[in-house]
């Protein structure tokens, strides 16, 4: 018996250092995950809020492989017959494991909750953390726990158990997207953890959130319960799970409208600078970057134009948050955008530059890209002088000329390639003087933001 005993608490002892490791890695993978696509959320209270989710799919594959590990332990190590064969129970002996890793898990996703308020707080202009959107997560917790402490028991193989355990969150979150996408539908994935819907102008309903968290939080204690053999308390829980299941499908691929967040925010001064309330936090950089930008080109006058982030920001605003529309003057529209996101919650410098420059000389023109079957040739004059422009702007700017700055953008150095004359246009105005630029650009002044202009030099 002494034998048995000492193998029990030997096993006991090895097991609760488990939530240490753990906890760093479920940290460390979840921030890196999440700073990764800091352009979704930074800044943004409901996408913050959201964004910790991202954490779980490979801190559930974390969790899931460690508790699995530890359950297998005894198997593994030959010694399952003398824990048996001790007086203590299965509950007993496997608790402090699956507390350890519970603990563990929860640990690291508060480091994680951690350094998204850090990031978040200091820019977001109102609101805070929703503590709703955290609940799915909470639950995943103990879902991961039971698939490990379940394939941790049945998988025949205590060798390669953890290996299939830390598989299973994957395979599920992806069974999940798969199915889904075969019927077109966001149904099974609005029943998953890791939720990629953007929250700037819609947003999750409660009960979805809540059907949710009851699911994985049933079938998980479902399955610990059913592997500490409580049979009949697994059964109930499984019948729980059911019925949030069925709820949450009724309820799966719904969003409501944030109306609010349409609403147009602008800054004071020339010229006139304006977002929607969702992206509100980034004015006062967006402004500042929108004037450092024109003052090269103050013989243009734009002190009286209105710079947007979306073409569409009025009429959403009109249309979803009931503003009156604004006088009609001259518009440039300037995204924000970085990576593959837009409108971003974080600003690219040289994209932004970029969108600028095009929105200035070449958006007027509505331009037709050369690949589309239009040659520099065979567009107006007021076109040719846009391109040339815009590459005026990009070189001067140490920024590429191949299309290269952001989706769908004019390769001016293609077009100038396949173009004598438009190169030596280009040359020309390179080679002025910022005074006989400046002038240029005075006496051209409407022309350029009309694509009426004629050869630049």
């Amino acid at each position: 018996m002494s034998g048995s005993s000492s193998a029990s608490g030997s096993y006991l002892r090895s097991r609760l250092g488990l939530g240490t490791v753990v906890a760093l890695l479920t940290a460390a993978q979840g921030i890196a995950t999440i700073w990764a696509k800091s352009e979704r959320w930074v800044g943004h209270w409901p996408s913050s809020s959201a964004v910790v989710a991202w954490a779980g799919l490979w801190g559930s594959c974390i969790a899931a492989g460690a508790v699995a590990w530890a359950v297998a332990a005894p198997r593994r190590g030959g010694y399952l017959s003398m824990l048996v064969a001790s007086s203590r129970s299965r509950s007993r002996i496997y608790r402090p494991a699956l507390l350890s890793v519970t603990v563990g898990s929860l640990v690291g996703y508060l480091a994680v909750v951690g350094y998204v308020v850090a990031m978040t707080a200091p820019r977001a202009t109102e609101g805070g953390l929703d503590p709703l959107e955290l609940l799915p997560l909470l639950a995943w917790v103990v879902m991961s726990v039971g698939i490990g402490a379940t394939l941790g028991t049945v998988v025949p193989a205590p060798v390669v158990a953890p290996v299939v355990a830390a598989v299973v969150p994957y395979v599920i979150y992806m069974g999940a997207m798969y199915v889904d996408s075969s019927i077109d539908r966001a149904v099974l994935y609005d029943l998953s953890i890791i939720d990629n819907s953007a929250r700037e102008y819609l947003r999750l309903p409660v009960e979805l959130l809540v059907l949710r968290s009851a699911l994985w939080l049933a079938l998980g204690a479902a399955l610990v319960t059913w592997m500490l053999g409580r049979g009949r308390v697994a059964s109930v829980l499984a019948v729980v799970a059911g019925f949030a299941a069925a709820g949450g499908l009724v309820t799966a691929n719904t969003r409501l409208p944030v109306p609010e967040a349409y609403a147009v925010v602008c800054a004071d001064g020339a010229p006139r600078v304006c977002v929607d309330r969702a992206h509100d936090h980034l004015l006062p950089e967006y402004r500042d970057r929108v004037v450092a930008g024109l003052t090269p080109l103050g013989a243009l006058r734009l002190d009286e134009a209105t710079v947007v982030q979306s073409q569409e920001l009025f009429d959403h605003a009109t249309r979803f948050a009931g503003q009156a529309p604004p006088p009609v003057g001259t518009r440039i529209v300037v995204p924000v955008a970085k990576r593959n996101t837009a409108p971003a919650h974080e600003i690219d410098p040289e994209r932004f530059e970029a969108h600028l420059g095009f929105g200035i000389f070449v958006a007027p023109c509505r331009t037709v890209r050369a690949d589309q079957g239009r040659t520099t040739r065979s567009v107006t004059p007021g076109r040719r002088t846009s391109f040339v422009l815009y590459h005026w702007w990009l070189t001067e700017r140490g920024l590429p000329t191949d299309g290269s700055n952001y989706p769908g953008e004019i390769g001016t150095q293609a077009l100038l390639a396949e173009d004598a004359g438009l190169a030596e246009d280009a040359r020309r105005f390179a080679d002025l003087s910022d005074d006989d630029r400046a002038a240029w650009f005075g006496r051209h002044r409407d022309a350029v933001l009309t694509c009426q202009a004629g050869e630049p030099a």
